[in-house]
């Protein structure tokens, strides 16, 4: 009965210790999840501006076009 009992304290102590490496991996892994999610958004973000910088500057070059060079038809 005895060592049933140490056997089992022993299994706890093992199976603490396989708990708490996993909690240290699992919250090691969060982050770094976390990290690689933030270098994602911020290259997203810079380029969404980059991309509305350029619809603009598209949007300005056609307007600039049409108005320049809205020649009517000729008259038949």
């Amino acid at each position: 009965m005895k060592e049933d009992t140490e056997k089992c304290k022993r299994n706890v102590e093992l199976l603490e210790q396989a708990l708490e490496i996993y909690s240290t991996q699992a919250k090691a892994s969060a982050e770094l999840v976390e990290g690689a999610w933030e270098s994602v958004k911020k290259a997203l973000n810079f380029y969404t501006d980059k991309h509305q910088e350029f619809i603009k500057r598209l949007n300005y070059a056609s307007a600039t076009i049409d108005s320049e060079y809205n020649i009517a038809p000729p008259e038949v």
